[in-house]
């Protein structure tokens, strides 16, 4: 039977405290994968997003050009493999958005004091649809949480340029990721974009 939020997030906050009181050699390590579809007022992107412990990696395809962002050691870029060009960024773009914490949503949706409004069936999961507010994702959030794996197959957030909808499909958790995803071996052109971003050089 999956377990509830509640118990959840206690299992997970618990085998932290293990490794920590007894300083076994541990990690919670945590990696995943899924596709996305972001719809906005005026642009629907589709990416594919991979996490593994505090890296990732979204893939899209915008107006026909490949633009990767990638979270490593090194800090936060924009790839655009087809030029060969990296960005150091800031922060992400709106339509960049994806899931916050998946390695534990459960502890997530308490943290943000998420209320449970209803239960229903997204693409014949059932799921549990949550409602918060969460300055990161710039709005009010409604999460529709996927009850056996504990993780949104759907969101929607109602911020300042209106309400934007993330479709989530295809999620793998444990997924057998590289570190070679995180990182890039090619010769970068130097770019430089206003106070967005710096030259930078990925090796």
């Amino acid at each position: 039977m999956p377990l509830n939020l509640k118990s959840r997030a206690v299992l997970f906050a618990a085998a932290i405290a293990v490794c920590s009181v007894v300083k076994l050699p541990c990690a919670v390590a945590y990696s995943a994968s899924y596709d996305q579809k972001i719809t906005t007022r005026d642009q629907v992107i589709a990416s594919k997003v991979l996490f593994k412990d505090d890296q990732f990696r979204i893939e899209s395809v915008i107006q026909g050009m490949k633009a990767y962002v990638i979270k490593n050691s090194q800090g936060l870029f924009q790839y655009l493999p087809d030029q060969g060009i990296a960005m150091s960024l800031q922060g992400l773009m709106p339509a960049q958005t994806m899931v916050q914490h998946p390695e534990n949503y459960a502890a997530y949706l308490k943290e943000h004091n998420a209320k449970l409004l209803r239960s229903e069936t997204v693409d014949g999961k059932p799921c549990d649809v949550y409602q918060f507010d969460d300055t990161t994702a710039r709005g009010q959030v409604t999460a529709w949480v996927w009850k056996e794996r504990e993780f949104p197959v759907r969101l929607e957030i109602d911020g300042t340029e209106g309400i934007m909808t993330i479709e989530i499909s295809n999620v793998l958790i444990g997924a057998g990721i590289s570190d070679s995803v995180f990182k890039y071996l090619l010769a970068l052109k130097w770019c430089q974009w206003g106070n967005l971003c710096r030259a930078c050089r990925i090796l």
